[in-house]
């Protein structure tokens, strides 16, 4: 399984209770350290490319392969699918419930750049790390742009190199409570929210009823287009004739 979501450390859970033999990579070590290895389950911290996942299939051969990576992670599903493919390995794809809703719908983040600079409007991001070389374009970033992020380092090297002031980032893991929100939200003053769709078990509802409460214009980054997967209650209901 490839992991990095809640989802993703659910299913971890789910194996290793039934003691199905499993490898489960996430892309951090601050990942791995949220899953519990077992006899039978384990855990590597790997950025692995199509070749590299061709290599550990190969070599195990894994009756099905899990794809329970971020809904955004365009780019590692496709490499997961073509290495299935190649291997002729059954794939298949956990997938989030979708929740989008908000005034702005973007389907791009370059879309979303060019409309934060259209106002001066103080902004709280919550689309990670890996946006903020695109949100340093915004003028007036480093005055403008709160931005929430994950306690990694990773996550500080990336906002360091995009010039956010140390004074506007948040290390938090969540997801968060509404009442979390509403503090953050309103510590910062801004009246822009930027949210990827993360969906219920990613806090959506909490974050979303937070920012109406505040009067914050809610900008969302809609979900690339992937491969149709199944739910999580829909895959427990396979697992159990594993």
């Amino acid at each position: 399984m490839f992991a990095g979501t809640s989802e993703g450390r659910a299913i971890a859970r789910r194996l290793k209770e039934k003691n199905i033999p499993s490898i489960v990579f996430v892309a951090t070590d601050y990942g791995k350290e949220l899953i519990e290895a077992s006899e039978t389950l384990q855990v590597h911290a790997k950025r692995l490319d199509k070749a590299s996942m061709k290599e550990w299939m190969t070599r195990h051969h894994p009756r099905i392969v899990l794809d329970a990576t971020h809904p955004y992670a365009l780019e590692v599903s496709r490499e997961i699918v073509a290495a299935c493919e190649e291997c002729s390995i059954d794939y298949l794809r956990v997938e989030r419930e979708s929740s989008e809703e908000g005034e702005r719908i973007f389907h791009s983040m370059e879309d979303m750049v060019h409309w934060l600079g259209t106002h001066d409007e103080i902004v709280f991001s919550t689309l990670g790390a890996k946006s903020l070389a695109a949100l340093s374009e915004v003028k007036n970033y480093k005055e403008r742009i709160w931005v929430r992020i994950l306690p990694m380092m990773e996550s500080l090297e990336l906002s360091q190199q995009a010039g956010f002031p140390s004074a506007h980032l948040i290390c938090m893991q969540g997801p968060f409570s509404k009442e979390v929100n509403l503090a953050l939200f309103r510590a910062s003053g801004a009246s822009v929210l930027l949210t990827k769709d993360s969906g219920k078990t990613g806090g959506w509802r909490e974050k979303i009823d937070a920012a109406k409460e505040c009067g914050m214009t809610i900008a969302v980054l809609s979900r690339p287009k992937k491969q149709p997967g199944i739910t999580l209650e829909e895959l427990w209901e396979r697992m159990a004739s594993w």
